[in-house]
């Protein structure tokens, strides 16, 4: 994603339920990931929760800069919600 900003390599992928990958941004040490968790629960007709789970965010980047969970934070809330939300065409919880 993102001409190359974003990699990552699927570990499972449990239709309707679940996606787990391996996931990491480009200035991060060489061959190291996060584990992104995605988990879908139906709550009715025309809803769904979205869980979005996050781990082994390294501190530094490959050149040192810190603060890299939340860099990760502020990217799946301005790239990832901000653009379902125009999608959709309207607000989504966020809690």
């Amino acid at each position: 994603m993102f001409n190359g900003g974003v990699t990552g390599k699927n570990r499972q992928l449990s239709p309707c339920t679940k996606i787990t990958q391996d996931w990491r941004f480009s200035q991060w040490p060489k061959d190291e990931y996060s584990l992104l968790e995605l988990s879908f629960e139906s709550l009715g007709e025309h809803k769904t929760r979205l869980r979005v789970r996050q781990s082994n965010i390294p501190e530094h980047d490959a050149h040192g800069n810190s603060r890299q969970d939340e860099l990760v934070l502020n990217g799946w809330n301005s790239k990832f919600f901000v653009g379902l939300e125009k999608v959709l065409g309207y607000a989504v919880d966020r809690d």
